[in-house]
């Protein structure tokens, strides 16, 4: 009976114990909630335990007591409790309990009026969140329980009650429970009074720690699939339930599962993948891995491969993103695969027939691994009859064994295999026929040819109806009797006798001859022969061994041949020939053609051979059986004939009045080459042809096999064009056909003298001459000498020389680098063949300056007295500049005595290496100088060099563009490259000068031959922004009139202003050429193709990866995509670039760069060559003095069409 007494109290009986004791002495509630009051029994009684007040209110509070029966005096059979009914509810506080409580850890109480959280003993914290551990109490932990223990080296709380204001109460210190506080926290509870539940997953510990409720003695580590150190009780992710398992097969199985959900499954985190592991019995786990997908409802994985008819454990491990997983605990799916067949057939399979009544068959059972299923049945079929033992995963004895009954003299067949239940077997044993003891045998029931061949045939046979024995052996019987080919004889009738033994009934039969009428007898034999049976088979038709007979060659005519030959010999035909196979190859280079005919006939004709060519004919015979592998064999040459005409003229090197022409002889040959016939002519006079026979002179092998002949003409007129073309004379009279004509320009020489000289006029002292000019002029005359003569004096002897040329300069310094102050050129040694080089001077020029004549050799600090435009900084031996090509002007050495101050900033330059010749008392200079260079402070100038080039290229593209655009408008189907008419001459003329500016002025000593010595590299806008730019100071230029206008513009400087307001930098969006895949088609990152004018290159499989060259669209007069500036292949683009070809129609390319320039590749072939889907094939190359045009012929690989 529980009643309340309305205080506080407690009575003990101090002699004999209670039979029963309260669980918690005091109790909180809040407002409303249902209390228990529970005790707990000392004695076993047949009480209740526990007294319940629903609903409870603040009038509930105070002290009660649970009456026992017989309660005689205070606490005997009493449990005193005290109540205490907090103000509020449970998350509520304050006067008017309109405050939310804070969450309160490890039993805290919220206070009914301030909030704050009174935390049980062994806890602090605002929300008593901080563990002190055992022997702690107090609002900062700051009490120990030991100070109150006896013994003070015993830290714990055990046995002490713990009272804290209300509305906490009374409650054992943390870790401990019970009504004298020494019991010691159960598993999996903790804190004050043990209220407190957690179950800790620890590394090492089993459960939580009974003071902290966490993993104290594992410094919070937890255990594998665990986290929330250091509680170490939150799952990791973890499935409910096992995967699902379909589609399985005796090598596979899919596993299809859910993703992870947190509201489903068990654990906490967020899934980066999910491990699928599966494994057999006594096994290790195997796993695959599946990503982790918020897209699908459903994962799979394909587990493969698996062992047949075999048990597996699958299981799927959730991979958190912090790469940690929990596998104990995980749900796993069994299931097995199907069964597949045996591996192995029963081993060993012996059978003993020595019984007259029964035949016994034994064998080995395989090992049960190779069984691939769980359990197998042996299957014996002894002559289609099956019987089965079965061998089961239990481990049942396995029969290994078995008796046949049998008559006498009976055979019987025997084989063995195992069986799955779901019917997979493993191959049959071998078949075993055995015959049981027997008699004396009749006659075979019959013989029958089994198989047939043509050298060897299988008789098999009946067995005697009775042995009435045993048979020892059967005897067979074989001889010929005719051969099958027509009109062919036997040489020999031999018979051969075989032996075969007894438990076989057949025999193969062999050194048969093909194609021939055989007899055999069969008999068997026990103690004597049986009664034999005879019949008679055809062997068939063999691969003749023999080859054809007489073979020779019967006609020849020009490239066709006729061979003949007779049939192979009647031993060798082994049947009736019905074709003949006939190769014939060429050993000679140029035949490669291996030509394969099959006739019927015994004669071959060829039309079509390559004229004096060593060929080997090669004869087979072929019946129904097939080829035979010998041949008959004919060697011959077929009959000269005119050869090819010769190719690849060049004029390789040249004279005032020679030229040296070589030229690649006729490939093939078409027989013995005699000789060549030159034919040459002035372009003037074609009517006056000279001809020249020429005996053949080896210059070179570029080839092997084809060797280059040359020949040098001489006494040529000097500055005359030449046409030469040159054809082959073989032996035997046969000419070829002339070769491509070559045009040629000699050059000038001293002339003759002048011819009808007379007098008019004559004086005392003076007279007027007149003359003719000489016959030969030899080139332009300039001016002419007239000297007299008084008589011849005495005679004087002496040493003279021959004065000294001015060296020729031929490259002018190449910038290679621009930097602050300095400028890196590459310098390149004089000529020296016209005069010795003593020595080199490094010349800077001020733009606006020249060197002066005769040549000044001034340092810089006399220039800057003299306010020279001009100075050396430095003097070189041509040792120096052979060992060191490379100078910097401008860094402040001294270099021969000259001073190489740094260079001003914003000033254009000009840089000459100056060569000096010193010979016979004369000092000869000879100089060129680069174009403008102008030094940046910034740096920014340091391409100026290559711009130089650019505009260089540029400019010669426009003006052969212009050419060619009014060439095209006169003549619009003419082909400018391969006319002879006066638009060629005119076309190569106009071509030829563009290098050689009309009225540019020269400095002295100074050979100029080349555009570059004038043009600075200049980068042309293709924009509307930038033609704007440039439109305020440039002025239209008709085509006549360009060539004349560029020299002309250079001298007065225009052409440098419109250079210098010229728009620079990119204008347009570039952004397809800038792409990563693209970069490295591209020579220059600075030199890219707008992405509205960039060519698109369009493939048959519009491949996106395949469109881009580093080309643009030029407009020009007739519509915007008239031209396309593309930049030089490289070897990586060379398809693509003869692709663009093709696709645009281009007919005409302009290479503005020297095919011996750095990083220039050449693209074209020398003859043929296929680029990806384009065959390119040179038809024709022209030579000029300055220039070369080639002629090609493009087509598509897999297509007829050619461009």
């Amino acid at each position: 009976m529980l009643s309340n007494i309305g205080s506080p109290a407690m009575y003990f009986e101090l002699q004999g114990g209670p039979t029963f004791l309260p669980l918690n002495y005091t109790v909180t509630a809040s407002l409303s909630e249902q209390v228990a009051l529970e005790v707990q029994e000392v004695a076993e009684l047949d009480l209740a335990t526990a007294g319940v007040l629903p609903r409870v209110d603040i009038s509930h509070s105070g002290v009660y007591v649970a009456n026992g029966p017989n309660t005689g005096s205070p606490g005997k059979n009493r449990a005193i409790f005290r109540l205490i009914v907090r103000t509020c509810p449970r998350a509520n506080y304050g006067s008017a309990c309109n405050y939310q409580c804070p969450f309160c850890q490890n039993g805290g109480v919220c206070h009914d009026i301030t909030g704050q959280c009174i935390c049980p003993p062994g806890f602090r914290g605002e929300l008593c969140e901080t563990p002190c551990g055992d022997d702690y109490f107090g609002r900062e932990c700051q009490r120990k329980c030991s100070d109150t223990n006896p013994d003070r080296n015993v830290k714990s709380c055990r046995g002490i009650l713990i009272c804290l204001p209300d509305p906490y109460g009374c409650s054992c210190g943390t870790g401990f429970h019970g009504p004298f506080c020494n019991e010691t926290c159960p598993a999996h509870s903790y804190g004050a009074d043990c209220k407190q539940s957690r179950v800790c997953f620890c590394k090492t510990e089993e459960f939580c720690n009974a003071h902290t409720g966490t993993c104290a003695k594992d410094r919070g580590l937890c255990r594998q699939g665990w986290r929330n150190s250091p509680f170490c009780d939150t799952s990791y992710p973890l499935f409910k339930d096992g995967p699902s398992v379909s589609t399985v097969t005796d090598k596979s199985a899919t596993i299809r599962f859910k993703p992870w959900n947190s509201s489903v499954d068990i654990g906490m985190g967020k899934p980066k993948e999910y491990r699928v592991e599966y494994k057999a019995a006594n096994a290790t786990w195997n796993s695959k891995t599946v990503l982790a997908t918020t897209t699908s409802t459903t994962l799979s994985a394909l587990l493969s491969p698996l062992r047949s008819g075999t048990r597996y454990e699958v299981r799927v491990l959730v991979i958190d993103e912090d790469g940690h997983r929990r596998e104990h605990g995980a749900s796993t799916t069994h299931f097995r695969t199907a069964c597949g067949a045996p591996a192995f057939p029963p081993q060993n399979v012996k059978i003993d027939n020595s019984s007259t009544s029964a035949i016994v068959v034994k064998w080995t059972n395989p090992p049960r691994e190779s069984w691939n299923c769980w359990s197998v049945n042996v299957v014996l079929e002894v002559d289609g009859v099956q019987k089965e033992f079965t061998l089961t995963e239990s481990g049942t004895t396995a029969n290994d064994r078995y008796s046949i009954p049998l008559k006498p003299y009976t055979k019987v067949n025997i084989r063995l295999r195992l069986r799955t239940p779901d019917n997979k077997y493993s191959a049959w044993t071998k078949n075993m026929t055995v015959v049981s003891a027997g008699d004396a045998p009749t006659e075979p029931a019959y013989v029958v040819l089994k198989r047939s061949g043509s050298t060897d045939v299988e008789v098999t046979w009946g067995r005697p109806k009775f042995a009435n024995g045993v048979i020892r052996h059967y005897r067979v019987l074989y001889k010929p009797l005719r051969l099958r080919v027509p009109d062919c004889a036997l040489q020999s009738q031999q018979e051969t006798e075989v032996i075969v033994r007894p438990t076989q009934t057949s025999a193969n039969l062999i050194g048969l001859h093909p194609y021939t009428t055989y007899l055999v007898s069969v008999a068997a034999v026990t103690v004597s022969p049986g009664k034999a049976v005879e019949v008679t088979f055809d062997t068939l038709e063999a691969v003749p061994d023999g080859a054809p007979m007489g073979l020779y060659r019967s006609r020849s005519y020009g490239n066709s041949t006729t061979i003949t030959w007779s049939g192979v010999p009647c031993q060798s035909a082994n049947g009736p020939m019905n074709a003949y196979y006939v190769e014939l190859e060429s050993g000679d280079p140029w035949e490669t053609e291996l030509r394969r005919t099959t006739v019927k006939e015994l004669v071959v004709k060829y039309e079509d051979l390559v004229p004096y060519t060593s060929y080997q004919a090669k004869v087979f015979a072929e019946n129904s059986a097939g080829r035979s592998p010998k041949f008959a064999t004919l060697k011959f040459r077929t009959d000269p004939a005119p050869p090819l005409r010769p190719a690849d003229l060049r004029a390789d090197q040249q004279s005032q009045d020679s030229v040296f022409l070589s030229w690649d002889a006729p490939y093939p040959p078409y027989g013995v080459l005699q000789g060549y016939q030159l034919q040459y002519w002035k372009r003037s006079d074609r009517s006056k042809v000279i001809k020249t026979e020429i005996l053949q002179d080896t210059c070179r092998s570029e080839k092997v096999y084809t060797p280059r002949h040359c020949y040098t003409v001489t006494n040529l007129d000097p500055n005359v064009i030449y046409h030469f073309s040159v054809r082959a004379l073989n032996k035997g009279n046969l000419y070829s056909a002339y070769s491509g004509e070559l045009e040629v320009e000699t050059r000038e020489m001293p002339p003759e003298a002048p011819v009808n000289m007379q007098s008019f006029d004559q004086t005392e002292d003076s007279l007027r001459i007149q003359w003719e000019p000489p016959f030969r002029k030899k080139g332009a005359l300039t001016s002419y000498k007239a000297s007299t003569s008084a008589g011849y004096g005495d005679a004087i002897c002496g040493n003279i020389s021959t004065k000294a040329s001015p060296p020729e300069v031929h490259v002018e310094p190449m910038v290679v680098a621009i930097a602050s102050q300095t400028v890196t050129v590459h310098l390149r040694p004089a000529d020296s063949m016209k005069g010795p080089i003593t020595g080199y001077y490094l010349v800077v020029v001020r733009e606006g300056s020249s060197i002066p004549t005769p040549v000044r050799l001034v340092n810089y600090s006399t220039a800057e007295e003299m306010r020279l435009g001009h100075y050396v900084a430095a003097h070189l031996n041509p040792r120096q500049l052979k060992d060191t090509p490379i100078f910097v002007v401008g860094d402040g050495s001294a270099v021969g005595g000259f001073e190489n101050p740094p260079l001003t900033d914003a000033t254009p330059y000009r840089f000459g290496l100056l060569a000096e010749t010193k010979f016979s008392g004369e000092v000869l200079y000879g100089y060129r100088l680069t174009a403008p260079v102008i030094v940046n402070g910034s740096g920014n100038a340091a391409h100026t060099g290559v711009i130089i080039g650019a505009i260089l290229g540029v400019l010669c593209l426009i003006l052969a563009v212009a050419a060619l655009t009014y060439y095209c408008i006169r003549k619009r189907q003419a082909v400018a490259y391969r006319s002879n008419g006066p638009t060629k001459r005119s076309f190569k003329e106009r071509l030829s000068r563009l290098s050689k500016p009309a009225q540019a002025p020269k400095e002295e000593g100074t050979r100029h031959s080349r555009l570059t010595e004038y043009l600075p590299m200049m980068s042309f806008p293709s924009t509307t922004n930038a033609a704007t730019a440039a439109s305020k100071t440039s002025n239209p230029v008709t085509i006549k009139k360009l060539q004349y206008y560029v020299p002309e513009a250079l001298a007065d400087g225009s052409l440098l202003q419109e250079y210098a307001n010229a728009r620079s930098g990119p204008v347009y969006p570039a952004s397809i050429a800038e792409r990563e895949e693209k970069k490295l088609k591209n020579n220059s990152k600075d030199v890219l193709p707008y992405d509205h004018s960039r060519v698109v290159l369009t493939y048959e499989d519009r491949c996106r990866a395949k469109d881009y060259i580093n080309a643009s669209y030029v407009p020009g007069v007739i519509n915007q995509h008239q031209y396309i500036a593309a930049q030089g292949p490289k070897p990586s683009t060379i398809s693509y670039f003869w692709w663009m070809v093709w696709q645009e129609h281009a007919s005409k390319v302009v290479m503005i760069s020297g095919p011996n320039e750095p990083d220039v590749v050449a693209y074209w072939p020398e003859s043929k060559q296929v680029y990806g889907a384009i065959t390119v094939a040179l038809k024709n190359t022209t030579l000029s003095a300055d220039f070369v045009v080639r002629e090609f012929e493009l087509s598509m690989v897999s297509a007829s069409q050619s461009l």
